[in-house]
Formats: C-alpha cells, structure tokens, sequence
C-alpha cells in the first residue's frame, strides 16, 4: 500500500489490500493488519480484503476486521506529521 500510495500521489484514491489469509490468524494480527493497511495507504483509503473472505473464515475474524475498520482512521496512525507526510508524497 506505500509503495501504491507513493507512486499514485495523495490525490488518488485507493483500495485495498489485506491478505484474505490473515482472518485465519489470531485477533490481534487482524487488527494489527487492519492498522497496518490504513497507515500505509494513507487517507482517501477504501480498506478491504485482497480476493474477499475465503470460506473457511470465522465469522468472529470478519466482525474483528470490520470493527478495527471501524475504529481506526488514518488519523489515528503513529508518527509525526512530518512521516504521515512522507506516505502521501514518497518524499
């Protein structure tokens, strides 16, 4: 998602991308994934899953990933200004 969000600037929205595999994991990776996702992508983000929920995926995983999804906004992500900066510009 970084490497999408420099090329394409912070003009261009983007979608995407947590691996599908990842609510097959514990709860606490899902978030983490999910936080990861939206710190990379920047804002203007529309999170998803990378090929949608596989079938053997626990109801609790999707509710996990779509209450982080919920919660956590761009804004939220850790850093200065100055690195939430570099994720728009690549500079």
């Amino acid at each position: 998602m970084a490497v999408a969000r420099q090329r394409l600037g912070p003009g261009v929205r983007v979608s995407g991308n947590v691996d599908p595999l990842v609510l097959l994991g514990p709860e606490s990776k899902i978030r983490a994934a999910v936080r990861d996702c939206v710190t990379k992508a920047g804002p203007g983000h529309v999170l998803n899953l990378g090929h949608g929920v596989i079938q053997e995926t626990p109801e609790d995983a999707v509710a996990a990933f779509v209450d982080e999804a919920k919660k956590f906004h761009y804004s939220d992500a850790t850093g200065s200004e100055e690195e939430k900066e570099k994720v728009l510009t690549g500079v």
